[in-house]
């Protein structure tokens, strides 16, 4: 790994990612366990610290939602569901809000209800994971793969949002705190 690649990856790494709010819904009560999909809307807040990262900027991306290993939910580690990250025109320095709506694609069904269940526990951890061509500065002709590990802890913002409707898991409206990084691995050159 380069040296502008290894401190790029160290920015990103402590670029902090919480949701002020996110929806899940029209995820349809098909007995499909994968191939469904929904609508996600989210409110996302990055907060970076660091005036190295102040001009970078990454692609879109695909992002995907996963149900890190839990005591007592185990067996349904993994996976669950992946959706678009749109750009991020400028990372910049101190605290932003993107808003933003995408398709929320099932990978798996049976994890997803699981993890929606745990939000009753309140913050429940849920890990982000994308690798988005990050451009450091733009003069910079080399673009970065980095990598995009979060870890966060989400709560049901309103509770009531479920009900006994068969489909458990749509409308799920919810909110997550930073928690911390996880898991990196080597950042490719593009």
């Amino acid at each position: 790994m380069g040296a502008i690649q290894s401190v790029a990856q160290g920015v990103i790494n402590h670029v902090e990612i919480a949701v002020s709010h996110a929806t899940i819904s029209g995820i349809p009560a098909a007995a499909l366990d994968v191939g469904l999909a929904g609508k996600l809307q989210m409110s996302l807040d990055l907060t970076n610290k660091n005036p190295l990262g102040a001009a970078a900027s990454t692609r879109a991306t695909i992002a995907s939602l996963e149900f890190p290993v839990y005591p007592g939910y185990e067996d349904y580690a993994g996976e669950f569901a992946h959706f678009e990250l749109p750009a991020i025109k400028r990372i910049g320095l101190g605290s932003q809000t993107m808003s933003f709506e995408s398709d929320l694609v099932i990978t798996n069904k049976t994890r997803l209800v699981f993890w929606t269940f745990g939000l009753f526990t309140k913050d429940f951890p849920l890990h982000v994971q994308a690798k988005p061509e990050t451009i450091v500065i733009g003069i910079d002709p080399v673009h970065y793969n980095l990598n995009l590990h979060k870890e966060m802890g989400c709560d049901l913002a309103d509770p009531q949002s479920l009900t006994d409707d068969p489909d458990v898991i749509a409308p799920v409206d919810m909110l997550c705190r930073y928690h911390k990084d996880f898991n990196a691995e080597e950042p490719t050159l593009v």
